[in-house]
């Protein structure tokens, strides 16, 4: 599905075009949103899981010596 060549073939009315071009974009926009989301609900799943099963002290890395 080509979308530029859906809107170009709209009409020479400049109203209707600027309507179906913004009505194209929204959708896109919200496919988009759609397809990121699940991958973002994941990497939070995963970020979750890793500080879960960290073996570290919890004071590891809190204080670094900077004296040389």
């Amino acid at each position: 599905m080509n979308i530029a060549s859906q809107v170009a073939n709209v009409g020479s009315d400049g109203g209707m075009a600027q309507a179906v071009q913004v009505n194209v974009l929204n959708k896109a926009k919200n496919a988009d949103a759609a397809a990121v989301l699940p991958l973002l609900n994941s990497a939070v799943q995963e970020s979750q899981q890793i500080q879960a099963t960290a073996s570290n002290p919890a004071h590891l890395g809190q204080n670094v010596d900077v004296r040389a």
